[in-house]
Parts: structure tokens; C-alpha cells; sequence
């Protein structure tokens, strides 16, 4: 299971650097267009905006690993170590459940794309752009596995 995560860190890891490599060329080429060339290509900002959607799409299970996500800790700084887990345990599992919904939705979201295309890029269909719901659910889902596993080793063995 470990090293399935490793290898599933480094492609997150990559195409997140990838989208994010991306968005900076197209965005310096949007300025680099409107400051030195006489009109400035129009599917640019749209191609940012879905950059930006997939860079958000996979650092989000990182996100979770890394527990760099906003969360309010109040209750869980009156709690002792192992009550700690447990109520992470039970946060996670109804985050679980949350993502699951959210998973099933966002696949019939998809199919809507199908048959849509981007107004400022006619070549790409919105099923393109519409897969990162999906993706970025399953992702979660997998992190908050793992992430209820490693509490569930350490429960077991009284940490």
C-alpha cells in the first residue's frame, strides 16, 4: 500500500507541476500578447481558468496528506492524543461519505460534457474541463483511505 501511494504521490505531483508550468506560460503569453503584439489570442483566459481547475483538481489529495487544508482544532486541543484519532477517524468517514455523493454526481456532471465544447477552443470538448470533478473525488477518497488506515495502525498499536 505504500509504495502504491508513492507512486500515486509522484503522478499527482507531476501533473500538478505540469498544469501549474502551464498556466504560467499561457498567462505570460497573455501579457507578453497584449503588451508587444497587436491582438492578444482569445483562448488564453479560458485556458488559465481550466489550468487553475486542474492545479486545485490534484493538490487536493495532497492537500489531505499534508493536512494543509483549513480546519478548526479547538475541540481537538482539549482532547487527548488517542481521542484525537478517534474523532479524525469519525471526521474522515463522514468526509468519506461526503465524497462519495459528491464522486457520483460529479460522473453524471461528466456525461453532460460530452456533448459540449468550449466557446473559445471548439477542438476541446467540456468533458475535458468536467473530469476534474471526478478525478479530484476519487483522489480525495483515496488520501482519506489512506489517511484512515495510518490512524487505524496507530489505534491498534496504542499511539
Amino acid at each position: 500500500m505504500e509504495k502504491f501511494r508513492k507512486i500515486l504521490d509522484k503522478i499527482v505531483g507531476t501533473i500538478s507541476i505540469a498544469s501549474y508550468s502551464m498556466m504560467l506560460f499561457v498567462v505570460f503569453l497573455q501579457i507578453f500578447s497584449r503588451v508587444a503584439l497587436p491582438s492578444t489570442p482569445s483562448w488564453t483566459e479560458e485556458a488559465s481558468r481550466y489550468l487553475m481547475i486542474f492545479i486545485v483538481t490534484f493538490c487536493s489529495g495532497l492537500a489531505i496528506q499534508s493536512k494543509a487544508f483549513v480546519n478548526v482544532d479547538t475541540i481537538f486541543n482539549f482532547l487527548h492524543q488517542r481521542n484525537k484519532k478517534r474523532l479524525q477517524f469519525i471526521i474522515n468517514c463522514l468526509l468519506m461519505v461526503f465524497y462519495i455523493f459528491f464522486l457520483y454526481a460529479a460522473i453524471k456532471f461528466f456525461k453532460l460534457g460530452l456533448r459540449e465544447t468550449s466557446v473559445t477552443m471548439p477542438v476541446l470538448t467540456m468533458s475535458l474541463v468536467y473530469i476534474s470533478m471526478p478525478l479530484m473525488s476519487a483522489e480525495i477518497l483515496l488520501y482519506l483511505l489512506f489517511e484512515q488506515l495510518e490512524i487505524i495502525r496507530n489505534l491498534r498499536e496504542g499511539a
